[in-house]
């Protein structure tokens, strides 16, 4: 067992979990992204970081609300009508 057959696996689950941020109708991509990044649920996530990753939380939240910005009081996973607003940083 490599580093290459762990490549693998991740490629191949992160594809497998990503496939619903891409097919059905808008609601339910909304609803699988709310479910993997949503608040509750990412602290959750990084909750179970193995202690030597432990100083990559905030790094792993910068990521997040970068991504998915905070509105109305949680993560916003849809589009923003101003383009521009994802390059006010």
């Amino acid at each position: 067992h490599t580093y290459q057959h762990d490549l693998e696996s991740f490629f191949y689950v992160s594809t497998s979990i990503l496939r619903g941020w891409y097919t059905g109708t808008y609601t339910e991509i909304a609803n699988t992204k709310q479910g993997h990044v949503g608040k509750n649920r990412f602290e959750n996530v990084i909750a179970e970081f193995a202690p030597k990753f432990e100083n990559l939380k905030p790094l792993a939240r910068v990521l997040l609300f970068t991504l998915f910005p905070i509105k109305d009081e949680d993560i916003f996973t849809g589009t923003f009508h101003d383009h521009d607003i994802m390059y006010d940083g």
